[in-house]
């Protein structure tokens, strides 16, 4: 997008030419500061503009999916459970990730087929609205460990028809972290006060 970026690169050039050529994945290497945003945006853009529907662009921190956003206002935004603060629990401060939420009667669950809410007019879920929309399709920014939830460990999600996985090298660290799971005395402390709660 020549609004964005009114001068190519050297390193900008020769990484679009290679993606032009390619028709399958492409490995790029560049330094920091050389573009690789704007390398990997305008990938998917053009994917878009083709008539693509499913486009991700993902990597490990929620900090850079908000430096993707801040260059890229067009682009939808969706971070890890973690991220979004529970509604059932308002007043506790619980975070999506740390709530029961599939043994929940909530009215703030988002139907991922509709976008509506169990309860007509009530705030929606900010995950599973951010889920919702990413799921419709279109170009999206996550955190991989967004993506790996979605489209490795779950069902229901399409093949996205185009993908750029930055900071690949942190691939593995992102999928152990992903998958580990720190039983401490607080998480105790809430299944037992979730289980006393429903009378188990």
């Amino acid at each position: 997008p020549e609004d964005l970026y009114p001068e190519i690169s050297d390193n900008q050039f020769q990484a679009l030419e290679l993606l032009e050529k390619t028709k399958e994945s492409l490995t790029l290497e560049l330094p920091t500061g050389s573009g690789k945003t704007a390398i990997g945006y305008t990938f998917l853009k053009t994917l878009e503009r083709a008539g693509a529907k499913s486009l991700f662009y993902i990597t490990p921190t929620k900090t850079l999916v908000d430096q993707v956003k801040k260059f890229h206002p067009d682009i939808k935004v969706a971070y890890g459970r973690n991220e979004y603060t529970c509604l059932y629990y308002q007043d506790q401060n619980v975070s999506a990730e740390d709530s029961p939420c599939s043994m929940l009667d909530c009215p703030h669950r988002v139907n991922l087929e509709t976008g509506e809410t169990e309860v007509v007019g009530v705030t929606p879920c900010s995950y599973l609205q951010a889920k919702f929309e990413a799921k419709k399709g279109g170009l999206v920014v996550c955190t991989t460990a967004f993506y790996l939830f979605t489209h490795l460990f779950s069902q229901g999600w399409e093949k996205p028809e185009g993908l750029v996985i930055d900071e690949a090298h942190r691939l593995a660290n992102t999928l152990r972290n992903s998958l580990s799971y720190d039983i401490t005395d607080y998480y105790l402390e809430r299944v037992i006060s979730f289980m006393e709660s429903v009378d188990a």
